[in-house]
């Protein structure tokens, strides 16, 4: 069971870098990588709020009276397998911190030069192309059969600049004296366009002018997911313990509203309690069921 203690938010930076909070961290990453991708929830909300909500939910959930009243209902409900929710959203918020200041990678910033440097290439040359084919230098056939850009695939501008810097190279004898082109403009188009026809910079490209998901970023909405999905169980058991003053009691996780039975719970301003190490395993949670899941024997999940 949890040992609730009081502490600033000076202690509790100090505990996040301390070798056994890396543990901690380690342990809910791990058993957050289980979760299918599909059903991963990216996390907008303020975590910082997150360890406060928690915090007096489990002290409001603890409390011997409602625990009787718990252990009646639900023969096989064990309280404690809810413990390490306080240590989880610590791990959530810290991990939010990670991942708001994890810079764009190297190789994420070289597609986004590649894609501007392609932009303006494919406005260079598909004139020269238009002019080349006007004046009959460059069968009307090839440059109809390149295909188009199709919105901002990087792939898409890859394989255009590149398809148009070998027509235009392809027919150099035809241009000469004709249509200028430089022959530095061909190679750097083919150099960019390689490197947007990677396989890999679609997903660099993904969320536009947004930076390509840190690992950290991932971690997180991980985590987050995990969190939601166990704490959701104990809003359940709020609704059955509180009724209509379920959020005073057990507020929602990304709720930002001060509880007048906050202080009163956890005897501190903020709730806070210190992350712990995590269990071993996490409880399975069904999706679809009102009825708390029941714990494993040895409090640890198959």
């Amino acid at each position: 069971m949890s040992t609730h203690v009081t502490e600033t938010p000076s202690t509790i930076a100090t505990t996040a870098q301390s070798a056994d909070f890396q543990d901690v961290i380690d342990r809910f990453v791990a058993a957050a990588m289980s979760i299918d991708p599909g059903e991963v929830k990216p996390c907008r909300a303020n975590t910082d709020v997150m360890p406060g909500n928690v915090n007096l939910a489990l002290a409001s959930i603890n409390e011997p009276d409602t625990k009787r009243k718990i252990a009646a209902a639900f023969t096989d409900e064990r309280v404690e397998q809810y413990d390490d929710l306080a240590a989880m959203a610590h791990v959530l918020a810290h991990l939010a911190r990670e991942a708001q200041f994890t810079p764009e990678s190297a190789d994420s910033l070289k597609v986004r030069d590649a894609f501007a440097t392609a932009t303006e290439l494919r406005r260079t040359m598909e004139p020269l192309v238009e002019l080349a084919v006007a004046e009959k230098l460059i069968p009307e056939v090839k440059a109809a059969a390149m295909p188009r850009c199709r919105g901002r695939s990087p792939v898409s501008l890859g394989n255009r600049v590149v398809d148009l810097a070998l027509l235009l190279k392809n027919h150099a004898s035809q241009l000469e004296g004709k249509v200028l082109v430089a022959g530095e403009l061909l190679s750097q188009a083919v150099e960019v366009g390689t490197v947007l026809r990677d396989s890999g910079a679609a997903k660099l490209m993904k969320y536009g002018e947004k930076q390509a998901p840190s690992q950290q970023a991932e971690q997180r909405d991980r985590v987050f997911t995990l969190l939601s999905q166990r704490y959701d169980r104990v809003r359940r058991l709020g609704g059955y313990l509180f009724g209509e003053q379920r959020d005073e009691f057990v507020p929602p996780l990304t709720s930002a509203r001060k509880s007048r039975h906050g202080a009163e719970a956890m005897g501190t301003d903020q709730g806070q309690v210190a992350p712990e190490k995590a269990t071993e395993g996490i409880p399975a949670v069904p999706a679809n069921s009102d009825k708390p899941a029941p714990a494993p024997a040895n409090g640890v999940a198959k």
